[in-house]
């Protein structure tokens, strides 16, 4: 009876002792697991942006007020596709409209009479043409006139010195001499007279063509004077053309108009004030601005990244996946700009240039013991600072996410 009560303790002792190491190995185990994943697991580590929007990755256009005027119609509103060239705002112009009408009648009128005038010219010429040939061909009728009454005076001249010497000599009457003489002198006459017929045709030819010379010239005058009356005036329409169009106000670019100011017919712009803007079709890229602590030397090119959009809970609607395309190596009012190109669009998000949210760049991934390290370093004073010395201001913790 005493032994099997003292087989029945120990057989208790044991059972005791082994109920013990129980918890001890499970402990170990479960200290083990956390030095392996503290020393082995990799956990991402983002850096947020501060602000955060969508671009288009071509450029948006303004478009201004080129002139100080009334506004009489506007062609667009906000969110509307238009064209490159497309009027979008009228500016009163109607007193350029009026001058332009009037110069358009004074150039009408002066094209008019320029084209009289070079048909008056034109004939002036072609009767000075005429006129030459003709004087020409009466002065050289005139000149055969006076060379036929040159031969036949000379002939008449010698016959009567013939006659003459034979009435010397009592071989003829005295009157043929005398008749011979008569014929000669009449002769002589003609041909004088012929010859002064000659001179003035010439003179009348020479005066002829000095006069339709002074009326051409004259004419030509008129042409020069005409033509410079009507560059004049198509230098003033082309002026008035100029101040019309430029109360147009016409589309810089072909897109979506994605911001208007509040324009409307009779109200009063400046010169350069704004109208809206025009985002050009494009491909959309994320725009972000991180602190320079956190860019510089962390964010590089290829990095990935997610976007979240305002008014679009990432809970409900997802997140938009993106990838760094470039960091700015200067700083602009105390941030770095990145941008991001999309590489999986949310389907449930309806992106357009504007959109704001934030952007989480993975910068690195490493281990949760590391971590622990650089995070206790961050609390650590620097080291020679006085105790009295404030801490510096630190830097928000970058955001970790396991993998």
């Amino acid at each position: 009876m005493s032994n099997a009560f003292s087989r029945t303790l120990r057989a208790l002792d044991r059972s005791s002792m082994e109920r013990s190491h129980v918890p001890a190995f499970a402990a170990i185990v479960v200290l083990a697991a956390w030095t392996a994943w503290l020393l082995l697991a990799k956990l991402s580590v983002y850096e947020t942006s501060e602000a955060a929007r969508l671009e288009v990755t071509r450029a948006t256009h303004a478009f201004d007020a080129p002139i100080a005027g009334r506004v009489v119609k506007t062609s667009f509103a906000l969110d509307t596709d238009v064209t490159e060239g497309d009027i979008l705002v009228e500016l009163d112009a109607e007193p350029q409209r009026l001058a332009l009408g009037e110069a358009n009648a004074k150039a009408a009128s002066i094209t008019s009479r320029l084209a009289a005038t070079r048909a008056e010219l034109d004939a002036e010429k072609q009767a000075l043409a005429h006129f030459r040939h003709q004087g020409k061909a009466t002065i050289d009728e005139a000149t055969s006139r006076v060379e036929e009454a040159r031969i036949a005076s000379a002939h008449a001249r010698d016959e009567y010195e013939r006659i003459d010497r034979l009435q010397k000599n009592g071989a003829i009457p005295e009157i043929d001499a005398v008749r011979s003489k008569a014929d000669a002198q009449g002769k002589s006459a003609a041909e004088a007279a012929l010859r002064a017929q000659q001179s003035k045709l010439e003179r009348e030819w020479i005066t002829g063509q000095s006069d339709r010379g002074t009326q051409i010239a004259a004419h030509r005058l008129d042409v020069v004077r005409l033509e410079g009356e009507l560059a004049q005036l198509t230098a003033q329409i082309e002026s008035l053309q100029h101040q019309i169009e430029r109360r147009h106000v016409r589309a810089p670019a072909s897109g979506r108009i994605g911001e208007i100011s509040h324009v409307g017919p009779g109200s009063y712009v400046e010169e350069g004030d704004r109208m809206g803007t025009i985002v050009a079709k494009g491909d959309l890229r994320a725009v972000a601005e991180f602190k320079p602590a956190s860019a510089f030397g962390r964010i590089r090119t290829g990095q990935p990244a997610r976007i979240r959009f305002d008014g679009f809970p990432w809970t409900e609607y997802g997140e938009t996946q993106a990838q760094v395309a470039g960091v700015a190596a200067e700083v602009r009012d105390g941030r770095a700009r990145v941008e991001l190109t999309i590489t999986t669009v949310n389907d449930r998000i309806p992106v357009q240039h504007g959109l704001p949210g934030n952007v989480e760049v993975e910068v690195e991934r490493t281990t949760p013991a590391r971590l622990i390290l650089r995070a206790a370093g961050q609390l650590v004073h620097r080291p020679g600072a006085p105790l009295s010395e404030p801490p510096p201001s630190r830097a928000p913790l970058p955001r970790i996410t396991r993998q």
